[in-house]
Formats: structure tokens, sequence, C-alpha cells
């Protein structure tokens, strides 16, 4: 007997930790939510030449959308989509690994025991002035960074925290060996 796509689909979007982001958004979904023209539609005749200035500061959030941008938009909408779709913590085999990890002491961190779970990850390349950390920014502006979760019978928690991304920029200088 085939399972239905849409029990898959219901399955995956009852994880916990995937309810509270946005939804899962298609190419053209994305280049919507990615484009940010602050001074779109904005009347300027109200304010005089001389004050405009004061609001010259917000033209940083412009974001002009491009095929690059939407790549990399999509690239880690997937990555953060599929590492928290793999650690539904309804499923008994990531509730134990969470509470294992949780026990960990941390004075003894050197001699923790290697994990062995996979974790997705990626890397954006690419000439100066690409908008790769335009594309990054943008897309995780578009997220909650933390979200609190309140008590969780499926979960068997009463209360978690989880971090929905941690960004950590490295500045690169060098040859690829």
């Amino acid at each position: 007997m085939k399972i239905q796509a849409s029990t898959l689909l219901g399955n995956a979007l009852s994880n916990p930790l995937v309810q509270n982001l946005p939804p899962f958004m298609s190419d053209l979904e994305l280049a919507t939510q990615l484009s940010n023209q602050p001074f779109f539609d904005i009347d300027w005749s109200s304010v005089p030449l001389s004050r405009r200035a004061v609001l010259l500061n917000q033209l940083k959030t412009t974001f002009c959308v491009t095929e690059f941008s939407i790549r990399v938009a999509s690239s880690l909408q997937s990555l953060l989509w599929d590492g928290l779709l793999a650690r539904d913590p309804c499923q008994p085999s990531q509730r134990r690994l969470i509470y294992e990890i949780a026990a960990y002491d941390e004075t003894k961190f050197k001699d923790q025991p290697w994990r062995h779970e996979f974790t997705g990850g990626i890397t954006v390349r690419g000439i100066t002035g690409v908008g790769k950390s335009a594309a990054v920014n943008r897309f995780l502006s578009l997220l909650p960074k933390m979200i609190q979760h309140g008590r969780n019978e499926s979960a068997q928690w009463v209360e978690f925290r989880q971090l929905v991304y941690l960004k950590v920029p490295i500045a690169y200088s060098g040859d690829y060996a």
C-alpha cells in the first residue's frame, strides 16, 4: 500500500522545529520576500530636501534580488529545513540524542565522544562584490534567530529554546590547496 505524499508532508510539518518558521518557499516566493525597497512608495514632497538626509541610513536595507541571491537563499532554506526535519524531537532517537548532548561535561570537552550524525553546511563563494554576504544576511533577516517553545507533549519537553541559525563569518586569505 502506497503512502500518500500529503501524509508525509503533514508528518514533516508537525515537527515543532519547523512550525514557527516562515513556510518553505519556491524561488518566486523567495524573490518576493527577499526584495526590499524601503523608499519605493514614498511621497517625498512633504519632506524638505534638507531634512531627507535623516533617512539615508535606511537605504542600506535596500535589497535587489538577483539570480545569485535566489540560489543562495534557496540553498540556505534547504539546508535549514533538511537539518531541522532530520532532528525531529518527537522521534525517540532524536530525543535521546538531545539528552545525551545536554549531559556532556563541558569541563571535559576534549574527552567527549565523536558524534557521527551528519551536519550540513554550505560555502558561498564568489568574487568580491557579487553580493555573497548581502544575500546571506537578507535571507537570514527573514528568519527568527531564536524560537522559545513552551510545553510539547510529543517532544516531551516543558520548554525549549531553539537557536534557528548560527552564522559564523570567516575571512579568507590565501590559496585553496
